[in-house]
This record gives C-alpha cells, sequence and structure tokens, in this order.
C-alpha cells in the first residue's frame, strides 16, 4: 500500500495531501488500486495486468488468512512471499 502511494507520488507527480484528500470518505485502498492501476495501464498493458493479478492474489490470501478458519500452511506463505515480490519487483523497477 505504502510502496503503491510512493509510486504515485515518485514517479507520477501525485501530492500526498491530493491523494489524502481525493480519497477522504472512500475506500483509500481502493482509490490507490485504481490510480496507481491507471497510471500503470497507460504506461505499458502488460504491467497492468501483473499488477492486478498480484493485488488480487494478495487480497485473495489475506481474506483466508483473516477469515477462513484454515490455517496458513507453509506453501500458501511461499506463495504469498512470491507474489510479494513479483508486486515490489514490478513497482519498484518500473515504477519509481
Amino acid at each position: 500500500f505504502l510502496l503503491s502511494i510512493y509510486s504515485l507520488c515518485v514517479k507520477f507527480g501525485y501530492l500526498y495531501e491530493d491523494i489524502q484528500n481525493n480519497s477522504r470518505g472512500k475506500d483509500n485502498h481502493a482509490y490507490i488500486r485504481n490510480e496507481l492501476g491507471n497510471k500503470i495501464r497507460q504506461a505499458k498493458l502488460l504491467d497492468c495486468v501483473e499488477f492486478h493479478t498480484c493485488l488480487s492474489k494478495l487480497k485473495k490470501e489475506r481474506k483466508k488468512a483473516d477469515y477462513s478458519k484454515n490455517l496458513v500452511t507453509n506453501k500458501d506463505v511461499v506463495n504469498i512471499q512470491d507474489t510479494i515480490d513479483k508486486f515490489r519487483n514490478l513497482i519498484i523497477t518500473k515504477y519509481i
């Protein structure tokens, strides 16, 4: 989440205060995701697909961890870490 905000500010010229003001009273995670997703889509469509794929996987795993009675397995943790690494690498190498 913070990396996404940082990318919007550094790469795309957003001001942190504007992000706060524009997302006030809304789901700020959705606002950040949509803004960055739109900027990435404009830059490179395939990156946008990877961006949304990573976020979808992370959201799914978070729901599973928070709301499921099933325990998170070591395999789940490895998959989550791989997804985090992909997301972080995408943003850091191309969008900062």
